[in-house]
């Protein structure tokens, strides 16, 4: 009994771990020194803090409020809430401070304690932080691209436009980042420069270093992303044999086990929550013995070659193509008219001003398909270029073509299999109808000939017309015996005579005049 209450104790721990995990996470990211966001422009009176503080911290709990209030509506949109339940949220009083939000998240535990609720909430809430993280981030990266690129920038502009593009750049840093503007800073600062620029010569150079600057993030990044990839390759192999010895000893210790593993590869372990998770880690892996963990850490040692080659082959494909995106539109708006670049940058702005962006984004695909076929020559230049640089080689026009053959080959022999299909269906269905058609006008031919042997043979018309009709009655009842009795509209106030009979007495009567 005390083991099965710990193993519950340890589940609502989890629980309540790792709903902390989802809302303050997002609150200590949207927090922190590196990661601050925008406040929520749509928030309604019941998602805003009572009393605004001043400063990042009034803007990162706007942020996380909003992002909040979008979590639950959407968990109410999936029935995962009740009306009754959306109502206790609305009712909980709102935090004024980032201080007061832990407070604040432990009041929305008792809503969502249903496992697949609390699931949902986690995938969604976290959807938020890590696609403010990415924005985040984006934007550190150009301010400080720029930042190292100010000396060309001096170069390329006159004395006061230089003086007024480190003003411009001055403001950007000190309003800090802002989801909501944190594309629209840059392009409109790109678009001052493009309007500035003493001559063509100078937006390449531009480009020019961008690309350096870029195709070395990319590089140091590609190889962070492979360290991250295989310790947590490594951490998910011994986290799975652990959990698979456990299960063995304790299935519901091993649960347990799983959830917490999940909840620290998946990232949504704040740095305040990690001693709490690694403290219940342990306590589960009690139930192991140390030949077993001895056992365990051999394997995995065993194993860590093979994990490493795998996740290297898979982060260099993931590097390559990503590579040869990025050359793909650098080389273009490197090669491109300042005119043309301009329209470039201003098809960008109208798709981050766009309510409906599907619209915006397709005018700039043809309008870039267009610049492409424009600027052929000068943008395979360019790759070559680019190709020295990044050690990636552009994929062949050839292969491309090649490419889009094999795709349009592959394509129509789909197309014909299934036209081919249909075709042998249609010639099946065909010959069972001529079959009927056939097996039908067999019988048909079969009793006329007994009609005409019946009139071909001797004995008197009267003896003919009881043979004909004794035919007759036959043929009607095996034909009732087929097909269910249709109502006559026109019946016969003569049910012994029927029109087949007087059809034959008629001819009989012609034949005797």
């Amino acid at each position: 009994i005390r083991d099965a209450q710990e193993s519950r104790g340890l589940g609502d721990v989890y629980k309540r771990q790792v709903l902390a995990a989802s809302v303050m996470g997002f609150a200590w990211v949207m927090s922190g020194d590196d990661d601050e966001s925008e406040p929520n422009e749509t928030a309604t009176p019941d998602t805003e803090p009572n009393s605004p503080t001043e400063g990042a911290d009034a803007e990162s709990l706007a942020h996380v409020m909003g992002a909040l209030a979008r979590t639950m509506e959407q968990l109410r949109e999936k029935k995962l809430l009740t009306s009754e339940m959306f109502a206790a949220y609305q009712s909980i009083p709102k935090p004024r401070t980032m201080q007061e939000f832990e407070a604040y998240g432990q009041k929305l535990e008792p809503l969502l304690k249903e496992k697949q609720t609390l699931e949902e909430f986690q995938k969604l809430f976290d959807g938020e932080r890590r696609q403010n993280v990415l924005k985040k981030k984006d934007w550190d990266d150009k301010l400080a691209m720029r930042m190292e690129m100010k000396p060309l920038f001096q170069e390329i502009l006159s004395k006061d436009n230089f003086d007024i593009y480190e003003q411009k750049l001055a403001e950007i840093e000190k309003a800090g980042f802002s989801a909501s503007t944190s594309v629209l800073v840059w392009l409109d600062l790109n678009e001052w420069v493009l309007e500035h620029l003493e001559d063509q010569e100078g937006w390449t150079k531009v480009m020019d270093a961008r690309a350096v600057l870029l195709f070395r993030g990319m590089s140091e990044q590609f190889e962070q992303e492979l360290e991250k990839h295989l310790g947590n390759s490594v951490k998910q192999t011994k986290y799975n044999m652990q959990a698979e010895k456990m299960r063995a000893k304790d299935p519901q210790q091993a649960q347990q086990f799983v959830m917490l593993c999940n909840a620290q590869l998946s990232g949504r372990v704040t740095p305040e929550q990690q001693p709490a998770i690694e403290v219940y880690m342990q306590q589960c892996l009690a139930v192991l013995s140390d030949e077993d963990k001895h056992q365990i850490e051999q394997e995995v040692e065993r194993q860590q070659p093979a994990i490493k080659e795998a996740i290297v082959q898979k982060i260099e494909e993931i590097r390559r193509k990503q590579l040869i995106e990025l050359m793909q539109t650098l080389a273009l708006r490197s090669v491109v008219s300042v005119f043309d670049a301009l329209e470039l940058t201003k098809f960008e702005r109208s798709i981050q001003l766009a309510d409906s962006p599907e619209g915006p984004q397709a005018a700039l695909a043809k309008l870039q398909e267009t610049l492409n076929a424009k600027y052929d020559s000068q943008v395979k230049t360019k790759m070559s270029e680019y190709a020295e640089i990044t050690s990636v080689l552009p994929p062949s026009p050839s292969v491309g073509r090649v490419h889009k053959v094999t795709s349009a080959l592959k394509s129509l022999e789909t197309e014909l299999d299934a036209a081919l299909a249909e075709t042998v269906a249609l010639q099946k269905k065909l010959a069972l109808l001529v079959a009927e058609v056939q097996t039908k006008s067999a019988e048909d031919s079969a009793e006329l000939e007994k009609v005409q042997d019946i009139f071909g043979s001797g004995g008197s018309v009267a003896s003919k017309l009881d043979k004909v009709h004794e035919s007759w009655c036959k043929i009607r009842q095996e034909h009732s015996t087929q097909q269910p009795e249709q109502p006559n509209p026109n019946p016969n106030p003569n049910p012994d005579l029927d029109q087949p009979e007087a059809k034959a007495n008629d001819l009989l009567s012609e034949d005797q005049d």
